[in-house]
């Protein structure tokens, strides 16, 4: 299979934005007033009442992601697992890429590789959307889908869909993955790397390839 060497069919711009000078905390926004003006006037609706508890919810989870990303060494280890116990991995997601959106720092998106590879087959779906948003930064995420490969078909597929990417780093961290994939998925997975039209990339396919029939 021919591996695409454009970036038709994928989303959001390697571009990155700036991060505000001073940005420490998370700030309640437009949202969340409007629906509570709205369940002032509508006290018995239920479904706003719902929509402001999820947009609680919201906020809460995308300020303990920026406590999380903000901390030191020291304390980092119990944010992340505080996170991870209060939030699902769709959740945790979602406060993810609006931080990443508003603010920037390749760093956020190492942290939400960290967080999901803990997260099992939960993390497949979460990460359907910031793949389509932020197209360019999908290689923190092939380690988290491969770790679940094996058990999950959507995790598999989605590595499949990677092969397509038009970054070549993309591309290699999915090789680097295949000696620990399940064969039934990694097969595929070489011989398109065997073709791919960056040299080294091949080259690397073709070493793996040799690594593993040394151990057949």
């Amino acid at each position: 299979m021919p591996i695409a060497a454009t970036a038709e069919g994928w989303f959001g711009s390697d571009a990155e934005p700036e991060e505000p000078e001073g940005t420490d905390t998370v700030t309640p926004g437009g949202a969340l007033a409007g629906l509570l003006d709205l369940l002032v006037q509508q006290p018995e609706s239920e479904p706003l009442r719902e929509a402001v508890q999820a947009q609680v919810r919201f906020l809460d989870a995308r300020q303990e992601f920026h406590r999380a990303f903000a901390a030191s060494s020291d304390e980092r280890d119990a944010l992340e697992s505080g996170l991870l116990a209060r939030f699902s991995a769709t959740e945790i997601c979602e406060a993810a890429r609006t931080e990443f959106r508003e603010k920037g720092n390749q760093d956020r998106m190492l942290l939400l590789a960290r967080l999901l590879s803990q997260c099992g087959g939960d993390a497949v779906g979460a990460l359907e959307p910031v793949v389509r948003e932020f197209g360019g930064d999908i290689e923190y995420f092939v380690e988290v889908l491969a770790g679940v490969a094996g058990k999950d078909a959507e995790a598999a597929s989605m590595l499949s869909r990677m092969l397509e990417h038009p970054a070549p780093d993309v591309r290699y961290r999915i090789a680097s993955t295949v000696p620990d994939l399940p064969e039934a998925i990694g097969a595929p997975l070489l011989r398109a790397l065997l073709e791919d039209p960056e040299d080294w990339i091949a080259e690397e396919a073709a070493e793996i390839r040799r690594l593993l029939n040394s151990r057949a």
